[in-house]
């Protein structure tokens, strides 16, 4: 199995920072305009693995997650960003507005033991700007199906049913996954996959700090 080396930074566009499982060497922080681990600058090789929780959901197909992780470890890849969301469809994680299949988050608690395991931090992104595993078109598809008057998928970070779903949904991943779970959610998340060009960046922003708020209350 082939990666490309380079910084998942510079591959993703990351609405916040993302989760960084929890390790001996402790958490990756932020100074200045660069990653900070122990006070010392933090430089990674990183690459996009976005089916982890799918294949994890699934005890047969576990050996997936373990095998890529071990050969990205063996690789010297340090960071994955990887999907904390599957919206309706096969093996979903919410398969409606707040009802979550439990198989599915074992299977993203696996992603993560295993990760922790071969000492690769995470990136989880909680919705997809594409229609792939639901994403921003589902929650709109769920709203509308609510009674919902919606112009645009690009809603669901103003409207305040939209807002409501997504902030459960994040609430709902960082508190849930914490008791027992041997990791930590930590200072940094990644709210949306693959945001397409063009999305109105005042949109975007405040999203962005609406859901930063609603990490950091947690």
């Amino acid at each position: 199995m082939s990666f490309t080396k380079r910084s998942c930074i510079s591959g993703l566009f990351l609405l916040f920072l993302a989760l960084a499982c929890e390790t001996n060497s402790g958490f990756i922080g932020v100074k200045d305009s660069h990653f900070e681990l122990n006070g010392s600058p933090f430089l990674f090789n990183g690459f996009n693995s976005y089916w982890l929780m799918h294949a994890g959901a699934d005890p047969t197909e576990r050996y997936k997650v373990t095998e890529v992780l071990k050969d990205a470890s063996t690789a010297c890849l340090s960071v994955c960003h990887t999907w904390a969301f599957s919206d309706g469809g096969d093996r979903a994680l919410q398969i409606s507005p707040g009802v979550y299949d439990e198989r599915v988050f074992q299977g993203l608690d696996f992603v993560i033991a295993e990760a922790k395991k071969y000492g690769v931090r995470l990136i989880l992104s909680f919705v997809n700007q594409w229609n792939d595993f639901g994403g921003k078109t589902k929650y709109v598809w769920w709203a509308r199906n609510a009674g919902a008057q919606i112009s645009n998928d690009d809603e669901i970070y103003t409207h305040p049913m939209l807002k409501k779903y997504l902030k459960n949904h994040i609430e709902v991943s960082a508190e849930l996954r914490k008791p027992g779970q041997g990791f930590a959610w930590g200072q940094q998340w990644s709210s949306s996959a693959g945001p397409a060009q063009g999305v109105g960046s005042g949109r975007d922003k405040l999203g962005i700090r609406e859901s930063s708020k609603v990490l950091r209350s947690l």
